[in-house]
This record gives structure tokens, C-alpha cells and sequence, in this order.
């Protein structure tokens, strides 16, 4: 990392994503089954992409999906602002859909 601060290289902590953001991409009903599931991740439920090996429901799924999206919803708003590049480490989540979750991602 201090190699690319020396190349100018900037940093910042992109926070967690807001629920006005996820609905951007993410249809309500998705969201808010996504955090039911978060609550009551045992509830038998197979619609929207939960209930497999890829996208098993946990404890705080909600909150940590919102927190692990935060660095694309960031990079695109750097990007729409001017920058000519920009990446987060937890990668584009790019298998999530509209209202399904798909390949380890939710939002």
C-alpha cells in the first residue's frame, strides 16, 4: 500500500451503502427479503436467489451486504466526479440481480 500512496495512489473508507443506493439497482421487495433473511436467516426461503450452497442466509446478511457494497457504490461516484480510475478490493459483486442474489453476491 505504500508503494501506491508514493504514486499518489489515493485512499478512503467508503462506509456502508445506504438503502436509497441498494434501490438504485435492487428492487424494494429484494431488499426487504434480504433483510428479513438477515433477521430470520433459518426461515425456509428460496425465492430471490437464497437457500443454496452460493447464497446461504446468515445473521446480519442485511447489514453486510450494505457494508461489503459500499466500496463499488463509492468507485462509481469517484468515477462520475472526475476519476479516471478507481477499484475496491471487494470486487463489483457483479452476479447480484435486481431481485435475485447469484455467485456469493446480494447486493
Amino acid at each position: 500500500m505504500e508503494m501506491l500512496q508514493q504514486l499518489g495512489v489515493g485512499f478512503s473508507d467508503p462506509g456502508v451503502a445506504t438503502v436509497e443506493e441498494a434501490r438504485r439497482v435492487h428492487e424494494q421487495d429484494y431488499i426487504d427479503s434480504v433483510r428479513r433473511l438477515s433477521e430470520e436467516p433459518f426461515v425456509e426461503f428460496y425465492d430471490s436467489g437464497f437457500g443454496n450452497p452460493d447464497n446461504p442466509p446468515f445473521p446480519g446478511m442485511f447489514e453486510a451486504a450494505l457494508a461489503y457494497s459500499s466500496g463499488a457504490v463509492a468507485a462509481a461516484y469517484d468515477v462520475a466526479n472526475g476519476a479516471q480510475i478507481a477499484m475496491t478490493l471487494s470486487g463489483g459483486l457483479h452476479h447480484a440481480r435486481a431481485a435475485k442474489a447469484s455467485g456469493f453476491c446480494i447486493f
